[in-house]
């Protein structure tokens, strides 16, 4: 074979190099290198494949190939220009100038082919992945595709695994072409111009043409093929205009391209490449589920391959859960993270997540370059942007989340661009990759790795990040300021915009305001906006917190902002107590400054939220005048669901007091089935303690199929609305009615509900609720020492968060706990401490069953003082119409046997199951449950 280019013609059976016809020095090494990278013109050669052509029989160094090409160069005249021989980094080396060939005299002869046909090289498709991960329906499809509609482009961003794909395709495929199939790979292009001579030589279609394109076109009439190109991103308007001439002008030819972008020609169709399924967020997965994900998968795999040991356990698999999701499944990405398993093990990488090193990882060394590190690759596509595109791709990591055209316009306010050119940039963005636009939504998206990314090269451009995330704060103070305006009293703040994505951005935008280089004023007003999203999605809290930060940090505040700040701080203390004083103080400056404003909405929010707040720390009459004055209010205000939380709140603290009859009248009224999800998390609060005392005092009047019922309506709102407050206090509640109906299996079910929520979401103050639960179960199963344990470490946190209802019945069980122990002095100490507590706040509703305990606890040792202890009992039960506890005071003192007592004891049961309906007395426990807020 004789090969022309520029000057030179290389006659390879002779090993003869000539210049202008003149010979030129060459040595033997530099000949055989020579001979193979025209072989392949237009391929990149690996460093493999040279060693092994130069010198079949010898280790060398890498070294020593650049000596010889180093030679070859200086015989081709070819120094820091490259016009003949290029380094492919990482890959090889290809020689990029148009080549002509031609076979020699005495070739043509034998084969009759004339002088100017041109022989196909030998080509070969790259090899394959050993093992690919998750991508068997892709293919598959892409197959099916490229044979049905001939012009396939796989797009996706960088490391998503398009090339691998591609190739497994094209292997597929090579019987159906009868192995007319041809791979070009475009990374090595610098320029357009090199496009259509480097296409010729993987073709084998002699470049001296003068028209090459329709020599191109001529070679490949009448044929059957498949032509894949690779990485078309960066000469992507050249690749379009060849691809649909080919396209156009060869029937006969199959198109697979792959680029981070559509080639946008007539014909194309997109298969759009998406990155390996992982867990969801948060998502706990066991072993046997990593087969169920490939993202998982692939991490596994590449991290034994990198020396980590031992099958994977579950504890493993869900931090590799936990890995994915942070690399969105992006391939490239998880190998990356997969190669740090060996040395730092597999928490050991999600630590290092936490940081922005893993953008310099390095990858496999036979990796192309652009693929050695996640920077590298997003090192490629950034450099392929505008100048705008770069500032905006910048500028759009500010998001935490997603994002709207309008919020990239508002962050992009400091480019100095008109609204539409933002908008066509971001379309740009998406169509090149970098950023994800959700399906069905108008809601663009940064992947993790993109955004830190983004943000690196944000910090690198001076003032940019402080403009942008002034931007950005700013656009979420105006947003829930709106937002806040719109949303009735009692109604749940922003429920159409009420979203993760909207969290994580406020979040970040307050981070940045109170930051050294933030904006404390717009953080003060954002907290003050916002607080009812974290309040709202039961982030108690954290949205305390912010609201103490805001108030501290403010300098001058107007009353309003005031006003909500206060309000802040009142609510999230209510059920996340940490000083009683400050909880109070914000309530009464909050409600001070409503009546100072006029603001008769935030007045009756936060009494509706005071009402709870006062009667969980036992001030029960405070909380019955909290509910007049809400109720007042209401009839002027032209409030629809004012109406409902009157009784409500006049219901429950009702039912606490013991007032059983008048609670019973308002709750009936006012708790019938209600559309839930409208309703904002302070009325969710007073509704499902509306039904949970409903059902309890139902129990207590004797209905206990009708309480058993209203019981798991509540927890059935409850889980539909979605809050974790308001369940555990459907769960408290309910864990108690079950205890005191015998179903102790159903109780233990909801008290281990209760301990998950609790503990899952931060709640301290249902924590010693939980446990209380558990103490009165171990109570009830006789394990009195793990009771005792239980219940003082449930009183101990019950009086830190301020629990005064808690404490009540806790100590009461710590009574009986002492009796059953054989301590009956510690026992009658106990209860009559909890008669105290209940005599001095009011908390009349199980007086009589504690009058039941203690007079149980005297029977031992002074009968008649529990005789009459007994009589009080009953007599306190019958007044307040709780059937349920005078039955149980009337069969205790029955079975006390105490003397001269025997006639009127059983006249007391039989009074008592008169007043029971028939079907409805169950079997009566010893001792209250737990009750909730």
């Amino acid at each position: 074979m004789i090969y022309s280019f520029g000057p030179y013609r290389f006659l390879a059976s002779q090993r003869s190099l000539q210049r202008d016809g003149e010979p030129c020095e060459i040595g033997s090494r530099a000949t055989d290198i020579l001979t193979l990278l025209l072989e392949h013109a237009g391929e990149v050669v690996s460093k493999d494949t040279i060693v092994s052509h130069a010198w079949p029989s010898s280790f060398v160094e890498e070294s020593s190939i650049r000596v010889q090409i180093a030679s070859l160069r200086k015989a081709l005249d070819d120094g820091d220009r490259e016009k003949y021989v290029r380094n492919i980094p990482g890959r090889g080396y290809c020689f990029i100038a148009p080549v002509e060939r031609e076979a020699p005299l005495e070739a043509v002869s034998r084969t009759s082919l004339p002088a100017t046909s041109a022989t196909r090289p030998t080509i070969d498709v790259p090899p394959p992945l050993k093992r690919i991960i998750g991508r068997d329906g892709v293919v598959a499809e892409l197959v099916a595709d490229i044979l049905d509609r001939r012009f396939v482009t796989v797009v996706a961003s960088g490391g998503i695994g398009k090339t691998t794909v591609a190739v497994a395709a094209a292997h597929q495929m090579l019987d159906e072409f009868e192995g007319d199939v041809y791979f070009y790979d475009l990374v090595a292009l610098k320029d357009a111009a090199e496009l259509l001579t480097g296409l010729a030589n993987v073709l084998g279609v002699n470049t001296s043409a003068p028209n090459l394109l329709t020599s191109i076109v001529g070679n490949l009439d009448g044929r059957r093929l498949l032509l894949v190109l690779d990485n078309c991103e960066h000469i992507v308007e050249d690749v379009s205009i060849l691809a649909e001439s080919l396209y156009d002008a060869l029937p006969g030819l199959h198109i697979l391209a792959t680029s981070r972008e559509a080639l946008r020609v007539e014909g194309e169709i997109l298969l759009h490449l998406q990155p390996l399924e992982a867990p969801p967020p948060g998502a706990a997965i066991s072993a046997a589920d990593i087969e169920n994900f490939p993202a998982v998968q692939l991490f596994f795999d590449r991290a034994a391959a990198a020396g980590l040991r031992g099958e994977p356990g579950d504890e493993d698999a869900s931090k590799a859960a936990q890995i994915c999701h942070r690399l969105d499944g992006i391939p490239l990405a998880l190998e990356l993270a997969a190669g740090r398993a060996g040395a730092h093990g597999i928490s050991g990488v999600v630590q290092l997540l936490e940081n922005r090193f893993r953008l310099h990882w390095r990858g496999r060394r036979a990796a192309l370059p652009r693929h050695q590190t996640l920077r590298s690759m997003f090192d490629w596509s950034y450099n392929l942007l505008t100048r705008e595109e770069q500032a905006l791709f910048r500028a759009l990591s500010v998001f935490n989340g997603g994002f709207t055209p309008e919020m990239a316009i508002a962050v992009a306010a400091f480019m100095e661009t008109t609204e539409e050119e933002v908008f066509d940039l971001c379309e740009s963005l998406a169509e090149k990759s970098l950023i994800s636009l959700q399906t069905g939504q108008q809601l663009y998206r940064l992947t993790e790795t993109a955004r830190a990314y983004a943000g690196e090269a944000l910090q690198q451009h001076e003032g940019e990040l402080a403009r942008a995330s002034q931007e950005h704060a700013s656009y979420f103070l105006a947003f829930t300021r709106k937002l806040t305006e719109l949303t009735p009293p009692f109604e749940r703040w922003g429920e159409q915009h009420r979203t993760s994505d909207l969290l994580a951005n406020v979040r970040s935008a307050l981070r940045w305001c109170f930051s050294e280089d933030g904006n404390d004023d717009v953080g003060v007003a954002l907290i003050a906006s916002s607080w009812p999203l974290f309040y709202e999605m039961g982030l108690l809290t954290e949205c305390g917190s912010w609201a103490a930060r805001a108030l501290a940090a403010a300098t001058e505040l107007d009353l309003a902002t005031e006003a909500s700040l206060c309000e802040a701080v009142a609510l999230t203390g209510t059920m996340a107590v940490h000083s009683m004083l400050q909880v109070k103080t914000a309530y009464s400056r909050c409600l001070e400054l409503c009546r100072e404003l006029g603001d008769v909405g935030r007045e009756m929010r936060t009494l509706a939220a005071y009402n709870v707040f006062i009667t969980r720390i036992g001030k029960y009459q405070e909380g019955l005048e909290a509910a007049r004055d809400f109720e007042a209010l209401s009839a002027e205000a032209n409030i629809p669901k004012a109406r409902l939380l009157c009784g409500w709140m006049n219901g429950t603290t009702l039912a606490y007091l013991g007032s059983f009859a008048q609670a019973r009248h308002y709750l009936e009224a006012a708790v019938p089935r209600y559309p839930l999800l409208d309703l904002s998390f302070t009325a969710m609060l007073q509704l499902v303690r509306a039904r949970s005392l409903y059902a309890r005092t139902l129990w207590i009047e004797g209905e206990t199929d009708r309480a058993l019922q209203e019981v798991e309506l509540a927890l059935e709102e409850s889980r539909t609305y979605g809050n974790p407050v308001c369940l555990a206090i459907a769960l408290t509640h309910g864990a108690g009615v079950f205890l005191w109906s015998g179903n102790l299996d159903r109780a233990q079910e909801l008290a281990a509900d209760l301990h998950r929520i609790t503990t899952s979401n931060g709640l301290p103050a249902f924590e010693a609720l939980a446990i209380g639960i558990k103490g009165e179960l171990a109570l009830s199963d006789g394990r009195l020492e793990e009771a005792e344990a239980l219940l003082n470490e449930a009183l101990v946190r019950a009086d830190a968060q301020m629990h005064a209802n808690t404490a009540t019945t806790i100590a009461a069980a710590q009574s009986e706990c002492a009796f059953r122990a054989g301590r009956p002095r510690e026992s009658l100490d106990l209860i009559d401490r909890a008669i105290g507590r209940a005599t001095e706040t009011g908390e009349r509703f199980q007086l009589a069953e504690l009058l039941r305990l203690k007079a149980t606890f005297i029977v031992p040792s002074n009968a008649e003082l529990a005789a009459e202890t007994f009589r009080i009992a009953i007599s306190t039960a019958r007044q307040q119409g709780a059937r349920a506890f005078q039955l149980k005071a009337a069969v205790g003192f029955r079975d006390a046997l105490l003397p001269g007592t025997k006639d009127e004891a059983h006249a007391a049961v039989a009074e008592a199951c008169r007043s029971t309906r028939p079907d409805d007395t169950s079997e009566a426990v010893d001792r209250p449950s737990v009750p909730a807020a």
